[in-house]
């Protein structure tokens, strides 16, 4: 088993942003690291406290046919002066190859160390 993370960032608090965010991100995932949905294991979502919209574990759940994969939604512990309006994801994969992170957005900023603060 291994790990991938994840994070966007959406604009607004809505529904559709939240939504199609999340469409993005995980497919994403799953297209740099050649993933199906038999794959997954498992995904921990975290949401920072001013997205209140939708839960990303249903959007995934509901486009991506994960019905039977535990999923997951939690709220990302505040600091001031963190990222707002910011999704993060941990993806639990069946499999032993490398897999690569996918930081979208605003969110590139969060791994400096990996995107050197790329847009």
């Amino acid at each position: 088993m291994r790990i991938v993370r994840g994070a966007t960032c959406v604009e607004e608090n809505s529904t559709e942003e939240i939504t199609k965010k999340t469409q993005e991100l995980f497919s994403e995932i799953l297209r740099r690291n050649n993933l199906s949905n038999r794959d997954i294991l498992g995904i921990i979502f975290t949401m920072t406290k001013d997205l209140t919209k939708v839960f990303p574990s249903m959007v995934v759940r509901e486009n991506f046919e994960l019905s039977h994969t535990p999923l997951l939604d939690l709220e990302h512990k505040f600091v001031e002066g963190a990222m707002d309006k910011c999704i993060r994801v941990m993806v639990f994969v069946d499999t032993d190859k490398d897999l690569e992170p996918v930081y979208l957005h605003r969110a590139k900023s969060l791994r400096e160390d990996i995107f050197g603060g790329r847009k």
